[in-house]
């Protein structure tokens, strides 16, 4: 990034409360709680992050995003492009991958890969190899919540994913490193993909429209399944948004035709499309549960797609710098009112984007 306008964006940050250097942190991706100084510090180093984008963006090649929810037996990602002069990006496709005896060999009887180094490292070794071959240039990698492995309430196959998470992150940096690739690894939080995407949606409105009892609705308010379907409910609204034939409403990203026939010939519920039927992935058929657990297409989406508003959100911020290089009382009114814009537009797309659960 052009350090004065770095310079000047941070003039525009001293002047404005907590509460809007908070919403900054929600608009670009940032943390939302600490003290001003802690909230400007990760305020800089997610725009330095987002600036990354910005110049693959630039590029030739363009910017191409793969969105990575991490699993063993539910491994899945999302990959988006958006090049110079896009207006949005174009979803491109989504896998879900079984990587138990796709990228590491089973002996008989196993239908998980043992937890022992030597599996996991080649594991990770044969997944990066193969995910490299999709030409991404930044990779959105779900960040694992830390957790204590010497915990007895940590399930086996939890461990397996927090190592997974470690040992594909550094074959790929490897790989960076070694071959030189022009290609850029991000951590991607859930919590803060979540805030983004559910924190204004207006849950107890639409739990009103299910067939669960008050007391039941009022303990989902804060369940994890609740978040997940909320998820998965909002992808499906964004992809109907452009397959249903009318006006289209949201304008996030746009699909790949291909990827949109798929979506079209689907044979049930337009509406409430399962995702693994109109995705690519694993040579091994997996089972009912699996068929039809969503959540992780989903996610892998959202992860993908959150960095790219944080980036369009990064590129208003430009525009409003390179248009008030002199932040007089006049111009921060005017920044102030831009992140009440930001709040009052992303609200009301969270109000609006999902009907039912």
């Amino acid at each position: 990034m052009n350090k004065s306008k770095l310079e000047l964006l941070n003039k525009y940050f001293d002047a404005i409360k907590s509460s809007e250097l908070k919403s900054l942190g929600l608009m670009l991706g940032s943390a939302k709680t600490g003290t001003k100084k802690e909230l400007r510090t990760a305020l800089n180093e997610q725009i330095g992050n987002l600036n990354t984008l910005w110049r693959l963006r630039e590029s030739p090649t363009g910017l191409r995003v793969m969105g990575i929810d991490l699993g063993i037996s539910n491994f899945a990602f999302t990959t988006f492009h958006w090049g110079k002069g896009m207006k949005r990006p174009v979803l491109k496709d989504m896998y879900k991958v079984q990587l138990a005896g796709d990228f590491v060999h089973l002996n008989e009887g196993e239908i998980s890969p043992p937890l022992r180094p030597e599996v996991m490292a080649m594991l990770g070794m044969n997944l990066a190899n193969w995910l490299v071959k999709f030409d991404s240039n930044a990779y959105l990698i779900e960040r694992q919540r830390s957790r204590s492995a010497s915990s007895s309430s940590i399930l086996e196959n939890i461990l397996k994913v927090m190592i997974l998470e470690y040992v594909l992150y550094s074959n790929l940096q490897n790989k960076i490193i070694r071959e030189s690739l022009p290609v850029h690894l991000f951590p991607s939080l859930p919590k803060r993909m979540v805030d983004f995407t559910c924190s204004g949606l207006p849950i107890e409105q639409l739990l009103a429209g299910t067939k669960s009892g008050s007391n039941q609705k009022s303990k989902a308010l804060g369940s994890n399944l609740l978040s997940k379907k909320l998820r998965i409910a909002l992808c499906r609204s964004l992809v109907f948004d452009q397959i249903s034939g009318k006006q289209r409403r949201f304008f996030m990203f746009d699909l790949d035709p291909q990827f949109m026939e798929r979506c079209l010939a689907y044979p049930g519920d337009k509406t409430a499309i399962n995702f693994y039927e109109i995705s690519k992935g694993t040579s091994i058929d997996m089972d009912f549960k699996q068929r039809n657990k969503n959540d992780d297409l989903c996610d892998s989406l959202l992860h993908g797609l959150v960095w790219m508003r944080w980036l369009s959100n990064y590129d208003t911020l430009l525009a409003f710098a390179s248009k008030h290089p002199i932040p007089d009382t006049d111009s921060q009114n005017q920044f102030k009112q831009l992140i009440e814009d930001f709040n009052e537009s992303h609200n009301k797309f969270l109000l609006t984007v999902i009907t039912h659960i």
